[in-house]
């Protein structure tokens, strides 16, 4: 059995030529078998989470679009009351422009 930590297979490569080559001491290799031993392994297969997991994703987009939405809405109503306001507010700040310049 070849070891990829060891002798890698794409050092025998004809295309990539004869160029130096450089073996993983034992500390390094033994380091990398354990990350991977540790970290890399298939997932089990768990359907009652994956469903679950489904459901909560569509919940989340959902709830976003959502607040996108009712955000939306609401920066309308503020522009829409201002329009209608816009004629106090100006009358009201050029008062008050006037008595600061006095």
């Amino acid at each position: 059995m070849k070891d990829d930590l060891v002798n890698p297979f794409w050092v025998t490569d004809r295309d990539l030529g004869t160029g130096p080559v450089r073996v993983l001491d034992s500390v390094e290799a033994q380091f990398w078998r354990k990350l991977v031993d540790k970290y890399l392994y298939p997932i089990d297969s768990d359907k009652t989470h994956e469903a679950k997991l489904v459901r909560d994703l569509k919940t989340l987009r959902n709830n976003a679009v959502f607040l996108f939405f009712m955000l939306n809405f609401l920066w309308l109503f503020i522009i829409f009351l201002l329009q209608i306001v816009q004629e106090q507010l100006k009358v009201g700040l050029m008062r008050e422009i006037f008595k600061l310049i006095r």
